[in-house]
């Protein structure tokens, strides 16, 4: 007897990643990020500051101005990566920075003068 092999198709991957933020981008910002993946997999995030979270669903807050790169990754049930998703998030100055004091140098003299 002869067994022929099966013909078997692989599930594709697939990793689908969402956030929602002020649009204004001032700091402190939140961001709900949502991912949707293939089924069996879990979800792993990384917010390029130090800080990461597990799961379909998150909220990160970046109190500093400046980008950041965040990164998705999609495990398998060994925690192999199988699929990467990574963008970046732009975090503003509340308002145009002010000087609160200022210190004026002079010849023989200091002086402070508030903003």
């Amino acid at each position: 007897m002869l067994a022929l092999p099966r013909a078997c198709a692989a599930q594709p991957l697939d990793l689908r990643v969402n956030y929602v933020m002020n649009q204004d981008r001032p700091a402190p910002l939140t961001v709900t990020f949502t991912a949707q993946a293939t089924a069996g997999n879990r979800i792993a995030w990384d917010f390029g500051d130090g800080s990461g979270g597990q799961g379909a669903s998150v909220t990160h807050t970046s109190s500093r101005p400046g980008t950041s790169t965040f990164q998705t990754r999609m495990l398998d049930s060994r925690g192999r990566p199988l699929r990467t998703a990574s963008a970046r998030t732009e975090v503003r100055s509340r308002s145009p920075e002010r000087a609160q004091l200022a210190v004026l140098l002079g010849r023989k003299e200091v002086r402070w003068q508030r903003g």
